[in-house]
């Protein structure tokens, strides 16, 4: 048998292996959600669920480049978007896949996105002294939204915290930074316009699912303005 022969059947009991497992992962999802609060929103909207799709934008250069399974439901007592998607994290990086969990968080205005360890604040610095010219291929090429840079506080735990000061300041206490540098589930933030979101790496699975009202709690009540 020729050699482009065997490749070819290689090939095809590979699909035919992840073809299963990802029937093998949704069949899984779909039996835990069953009694959980939440259920899965098919067909998916060709430029993504919202207010999910919009919030990625601010937490990746290019947004979603695809999405995969997104469930819907109540928790807490809240309405809830948990939406798996392909990013890019920058121009020469290859796609990896994301969750990221949304929430409507009420009274939020303006907006406030954060990253941790996203990169040299060195080079940020320069890409700033430079001009918008250099700047934003710069960024872009570190994987960073470009829109609010002129705008960032560092926390002690290498969080940098974009946003117009007065609204960013109005949420960054120095009690909530301590809860934002004591987080312990990575990802990323966005709090705009009456949502919440956090996005982390990964797909959606049963074993992410297991820990989200515990991690979910925890993001709300991080997001949430300080009431002392």
């Amino acid at each position: 048998m020729s050699e482009w022969l065997w490749t070819v059947i290689l090939l095809v009991a590979l699909l035919g292996f992840f073809l299963l497992r990802e029937s093998r992962r949704a069949s899984a999802v779909e039996k835990w959600i069953v009694s959980r609060g939440l259920s899965r929103r098919f067909p998916v909207p060709p430029e993504g669920p919202q207010p999910a799709a919009n919030l990625v934008a601010r937490l990746s250069t290019h947004g979603a480049r695809r999405w995969g399974i997104v469930l819907e439901g109540i928790q807490d007592g809240v309405p809830v978007t948990v939406a798996e998607h392909e990013s890019s994290t920058s121009v020469n990086s290859p796609p990896a896949w994301f969750t990221i969990v949304t929430w409507p968080i009420e009274g939020a205005s303006g907006r406030v996105f954060m990253h941790r360890g996203t990169g040299s604040r060195v080079l940020a610095d320069a890409a700033q002294a430079i001009g918008n010219a250099v700047r934003e291929p710069l960024y872009d090429a570190l994987g960073l939204s470009t829109e609010g840079q002129g705008a960032h506080v560092e926390t002690p735990g290498v969080w940098t915290v974009y946003g117009d000061p007065g609204v960013r300041d109005g949420w960054l206490t120095p009690q909530k930074m301590l809860e934002l540098d004591a987080w312990p589930h990575g990802g990323s933030f966005v709090r705009e316009d009456g949502h919440g979101a956090w996005r982390v790496q990964g797909m959606i699975t049963v074993a992410n699912l297991e820990k989200l009202p515990g991690q979910f709690a925890a993001a709300r009540n991080l997001l949430q303005v300080s009431t002392f």
